[in-house]
């Protein structure tokens, strides 16, 4: 299989058992495909994932004190990309499952940003070529309509696995909400964060402590367990990003997923159970 090592961006081209166990898991081998993947070759690898990886999104990183001034704006990984970097034959040789777990991979460049400034990567639109996560690409994506969020340290673009997820968006949907949209500053940013971690995961990359760093590289294909909280949460809003429904939709899904991940029984009526009331009966 191939690892990190990937192409120039093309502007176009507690552990254990938890509730999230229910989400679709990969076999343990895939789980190492997975890490390794995402762990080795070129800093500044990135997952654009919500239900599975996001091809063909659009991915920015902005100053969080500035987002509207844009500093890198590229696209994650998707079947052209790829054929257009190892051909078509290396392409066709992989298996389904490889394939799969490429989409949504984009390299973001760390060399314009500052270690110690903090960065709101975000993802928008793309394409969804497993949204069942059963590691087989579909072979009509589902478009993705919304977009989602992850706030970085610079320090972390020269480190070789994080993700724009579920989890990420939470996060900065949670601190958003909390402060009226107008963040503190950077040492309260990370306080927070880390705050948020340790009731949303375990000890992903055995370090010894539970914080952001685990909620960075927190992957839905080989992570999931670690989320502590129900797995129906984290489908509520994949669907509401997918959907591209508004944000407070968003925001209120997202603080479920925080808020909910420590407690042994969500709380009825659910608004995913409400949302297909409205929609679809």
């Amino acid at each position: 299989m191939w690892h990190c090592l990937g192409p120039v961006n093309s502007p176009r081209a507690g552990p254990g058992l938890t509730r999230s166990s229910r989400l679709p898991t990969v076999a343990p081998m895939l789980r190492l495909s997975v890490l390794l993947l995402f762990s080795l070759g070129l800093a500044g690898c990135f997952h654009v994932q919500l239900n599975g990886g996001i091809a063909a999104a659009e991915v920015t990183v902005a100053s969080l004190e500035r987002p509207q001034e844009i500093i890198a704006r590229l696209y994650s990984h998707d079947p052209e990309t790829m054929v257009a970097w190892k051909g078509q034959a290396a392409w066709d040789a992989l298996s389904a499952s490889h394939k799969a777990l490429w989409m949504g991979v984009v390299f973001l460049p760390a060399e314009q940003l500052r270690e110690q400034d903090l960065y709101l990567v975000s993802a928008r639109g793309g394409d969804s070529y497993d949204s069942d996560m059963d590691l087989v690409m579909a072979e009509a994506p589902v478009r993705i309509r919304g977009e989602w969020h992850a706030i970085v340290p610079g320090y972390k673009f020269g480190e070789l696995r994080n993700s724009v997820s579920l989890l990420t968006e939470a996060c900065y949907q949670w601190l958003m909400f909390e402060h009226d949209d107008k963040l503190p500053g950077r040492a309260q940013i990370l306080a927070e964060l880390d705050g948020l971690a340790v009731r949303m995961v375990d000890d992903i990359n055995g370090d010894g402590a539970v914080d952001y760093s685990d909620v960075l590289i927190w992957n839905i294909y080989s992570d999931a367990r670690h989320y502590r909280g129900e797995a129906e949460d984290l489908q509520e809003l994949a669907m509401l990003i997918s959907l591209g429904f508004p944000r407070e939709f968003i925001v209120q899904a997202s603080r479920r997923i925080v808020a909910m991940a420590a407690l042994p029984e969500p709380p009825e009526p659910r608004l995913l159970g409400y949302l297909r009331k409205r929609l679809w009966n």
